[in-house]
């Protein structure tokens, strides 16, 4: 009986000792402060691969769980903003779409067109999420991100083939190759934009991925522009005004992109809110808003011409060709993820 009272009274002061520790060291605050994402990190705590330009705190750790991953977006951390400007998004065109799919057949191209807003708004916050799971995971999340980038390049051009082609280019060279070379755009665009990430240089990353993205988006908008020279100034006024509004936010987006601005001019200041890479989100999710509602709007001017020459055959396979597209994506981000395995596993050994 006094033998169990001894060993009873020390565990009570082991416990009691073992408490008071835990409860006066910082590791309970920082426990207590992040509960589930774990704790942020400053720029010089991390691995220089993972380093945003201009941007000083609220790194996560970059070998994260996937439940810290997922929590983090709900904590103030640099990615946070990054996450939900394009996840709420890709909510907003689920709802456009599930709002469209009754519709007849003539609403297939428009179909295909929310299916890749979908896609790369999707891609791109769960890239966001979850590329701190580690090195090899941070660049499979952007392959991903770029494929879903891709996916909405060749979206916009099936709508504008269907519904914002004008009547002069019909029947040229450009009329039936614009669609086959807009494929041929997308999938360049992602080969090239994945291997951007095996150049050392940041700057030749980044120019890489301006010219493999800023080249399709050129090529896939010369029949709007066209279309906005000669249509009728009272009919097409509103669908201009959309148009012009994507074009203006699209430069703005760029010119973001490409700055670093304001975090270039106060590093440290916008770290969790406010810095470039949101307001790019930002920025190309309005200009997409609005290319939609330009489309909407465009559908409604050509229903008169509902029944299309026979010689656009690609109207009825609009949801086909962005699967396909699809499917070279996947393949050309399998083939590059070997590659950075193969090349991971040499600087390993």
């Amino acid at each position: 009986m006094a033998t169990r009272m001894v060993i009873g009274a020390k565990t009570s002061y082991h416990f009691r000792l073992m408490m008071k520790k835990i409860i006066s060291c910082k590791s309970f605050e920082m426990i207590s402060t992040y509960p589930l994402n774990g704790p942020l990190y400053h720029v010089d705590q991390i691995p220089a691969e993972f380093h945003e330009s201009f941007i000083l705190s609220g790194y996560r750790h970059p070998k994260s769980t996937f439940l810290q991953c997922v929590f983090s977006v709900f904590y103030r951390t640099n990615e946070t903003g990054n996450f939900w400007t394009h996840f709420l998004p890709s909510c907003y065109f689920i709802y456009v779409i599930c709002e469209k799919l009754s519709e007849d057949d003539y609403s297939l191209p428009f179909l295909a067109y929310l299916l890749a807003c979908i896609l790369f708004s999707l891609a791109s916050s769960m890239a966001h999420m979850f590329f701190v799971l580690s090195d090899y995971a941070r660049h499979i999340c952007f392959f991903i991100d770029y494929g879903g980038l891709s996916l909405f390049s060749i979206g916009s051009a099936i709508a504008y083939r269907a519904y914002v082609f004008p009547e002069v280019l019909e029947r040229t060279w450009f009329g039936y190759w614009y669609l086959p070379m807009a494929i041929f755009g997308a999938l360049a665009s992602t080969f090239f934009s994945c291997l951007s990430r095996f150049k050392k240089d940041c700057h030749t990353q980044q120019l890489l991925r301006i010219v493999a993205f800023s080249l399709p988006y050129l090529f896939d908008n010369l029949p709007v522009m066209v279309w906005l020279a000669l249509c009728d100034f009272k009919q097409c006024l509103q669908s201009k005004f959309y148009h012009i509004t994507q074009f203006m936010f699209c430069f703005i987006a760029a010119f973001l992109y490409m700055s670093h601005l304001p975090e270039r001019l106060q590093p440290g200041r916008f770290d969790i809110w406010g810095h470039s890479h949101q307001i790019f989100h930002v920025c190309g999710i309005l200009g997409t808003i609005s290319q939609m509602k330009a489309i909407e709007i465009d559908m409604d001017l050509q229903k008169a011409n509902i029944i299309k020459p026979c010689y656009y055959m690609y109207f009825h396979y609009s949801v086909e060709i962005m699967c396909a597209v699809l499917i070279l994506n996947i393949i050309i981000i399998f083939i590059f993820s070997c590659m950075l395995k193969i090349e991971m596993k040499k600087k390993n050994d």
